[in-house]
């Protein structure tokens, strides 16, 4: 049996390893604000295709959104919204 600290710490670890997170929308490489906030909530944005479970990203209703959504259909993925409308509220131009 292990002790109860060591189970804590392995919980620590895990959170803390970065999650590939596949992405298709040019919009997050100049909104670095929202990449940099994706990134300490342990998302790692990654360009290719999906594998093992990863998750992709799509971003509001565009195209690059429906192209997510065919992508995370195909390779059977999970899909992870991202949507910057309150962002937007306090950095109009971020």
């Amino acid at each position: 049996m292990q002790a109860p600290l060591a189970d804590k710490k392995r919980r620590v670890v895990q959170s803390l390893r970065q999650k590939p997170v596949f992405w298709y929308s040019l919009g997050l490489l100049h909104k670095r604000r929202v990449a940099r906030i994706l990134a300490l909530s342990g998302y790692q944005l990654t360009l290719g295709l999906p594998f093992a479970q990863a998750e992709v990203l799509i971003w509001g209703k565009s195209a690059a959104a429906r192209r997510g959504q065919k992508i995370a259909k195909r390779f059977n993925a999970p899909l992870l919204y991202c949507e910057d409308a309150f962002y937007d509220l306090f950095f109009p131009l971020g």
